[in-house]
């Protein structure tokens, strides 16, 4: 794909066989009960019927009895399957509304943010190695790409491995930017990184920085799997030039899978009840990949060796729950660069020999589903890898919080999407996701 030799298809393919393994092999076997975080049923929101939440509203609807419902009982376990797709059309909107009647500011400072899967994901363990295709080549490439850009605020995950940081660290150091990655403890673990502008720092405003390892995870996924365990990095600083104005950065990588479902909601209430621990005047802005869609119109969708992947309709209730918990705001929504419905409506049918020979069976329907999306076949490295095994999604984000009102979004798009030259006739994307860019203009 895109330029890759020979040999280096052939040891993709090796790859995808032991990708394919490990996706069986977590996705499939369960470990202990549900995940249930030890405080639930102790906040407000917890109580809160599902039909009385502008969040969580179309999750009542999609289940037979869900009016009565409350948010205790979804992130307990005692959900009754849904029996139609959530539709979120009427939660989508009322955020673009609510931005959209917000009146320009008069005085605005501009800050470019990006958040960006790397894709730089490679170990061995028990059974096969999981690694994302051309690994090296773009390990060489990513920080000088990325960091020569220039985005102000960078949230990157998938960075596991220490010599990568160390890459990010060099160009850090060369170009003007700030690097926090957590402790040499738990990044392995997490994998996450975070890059500020140096110049943005007021340095006469205090600086907050933690690590959090979430409390509900895929035990499978540390071990025997190949040794990760999610969390987020929090970053609170003071932004020079807006008259002391506090960030707080929240970068996070959530449980994949559509069957840990349950999981990947505890993370994200774990995150957003985390963020409401901050000053009403604190601007709140949280990028991550977080392997869920707000919406999927099939609950059966993808194949795994021959096997029909499910759960895609209760997938979605980790977008929910973070806009319940956390009353964010979804950047590329309000930009008006996400269509979710439309896209995921418009897939042919699935058909496994289809969707594996080409993507989704025509690669001509790329020119509408990957400005749309961050993890697709459209991407050379993900079909090589994993090819016709899950649906399209937009599963990475930016989303903010702003009691003052201070924040609008100009605009956002989906960012390295194409291919770029890797060396040695090799042209390949720079991960197997894309990331997703925005342009904030905050009220001075």
């Amino acid at each position: 794909m895109h330029g890759t030799s020979a040999a280096n298809s052939s040891r993709s393919t090796s790859l995808c066989r032991g990708r394919g393994i490990w996706i069986a092999l977590v996705g499939s076997v369960a470990c202990g009960p549900p995940a249930v975080p030890s405080d639930l049923g102790t906040l407000p929101d917890d109580q809160v019927k599902l039909i009385e939440s502008p969040a969580l509203a179309h999750l009542a609807a999609a289940i037979d009895g869900g009016d009565e419902l409350t948010v205790e009982e979804l992130m307990s376990g005692a959900l009754p399957s849904f029996t139609r797709a959530p539709d979120p059309s009427g939660l989508l909107e009322l955020q673009r509304h609510e931005h959209d009647a917000l009146p320009t500011p008069q005085d605005a400072y501009a800050l470019r943010v990006l958040t960006y899967n790397v894709g730089l994901l490679s170990r061995w363990y028990p059974l096969t190695e999981v690694e994302v295709p051309e690994i090296e080549r773009r390990r060489e490439r990513f920080a000088d790409l990325l960091l020569e850009d220039r985005w102000d605020i960078l949230l990157l995950q998938e960075v596991w491995e220490p010599h990568d940081v160390a890459r990010l660290e060099e160009g850090a150091e060369r170009l003007g930017y700030e690097l926090y990655a957590g402790t040499d403890r738990h990044h392995e673990y997490h994998g996450l990184v975070t890059l500020v502008r140096s110049a943005l720092i007021d340095r006469d405003a205090p600086q907050q920085r933690e690590e959090v390892l979430y409390e509900q995870q895929r035990a499978l996924e540390r071990f025997p799997g190949p040794g990760l365990e999610r969390g987020f990095l929090s970053w609170e600083l003071g932004l020079a030039g807006l008259g002391g104005t506090t960030v707080r950065l929240y970068n996070t990588h959530l449980t994949s899978l559509p069957p840990q479902g349950p999981i990947r909601a505890a993370q994200a209430r774990e995150l957003a009840v985390h963020s409401r621990g901050a000053s009403q005047d604190t601007l709140i802005l949280v990028g991550g990949d977080l392997n869920s869609a707000p919406y999927y119109p099939l609950d059966t969708f993808g194949a795994v060796s021959g096997e029909p992947v499910s759960g895609w309709w209760s997938n979605t209730t980790m977008y929910a729950v973070m806009l319940h918990y956390g009353d964010f705001r979804d950047i590329q929504l309000l930009a008006g660069a996400a269509d979710d419905l439309a896209v995921l409506d418009g897939l042919p049918a699935y058909d496994e020999a289809a969707y594996t020979r080409e993507p989704f069976g025509d690669p001509s329907r790329c020119d509408v589903i990957a400005p749309a999306v961050t993890l697709s076949d459209c991407n050379s490295l993900l079909f090589t890898s994993s090819g016709g095994t899950e649906y399209p999604a937009r599963i990475d984000y930016l989303m903010y919080r702003d009691a003052r009102e201070r924040v609008r979004v100009i605009n956002a798009s989906v960012e390295y999407s194409e291919p770029v030259e890797l060396g040695e006739g090799v042209s390949a994307e720079l991960s197997d996701h894309s990331g997703v860019g925005a342009l904030l203009a905050i009220a001075r």
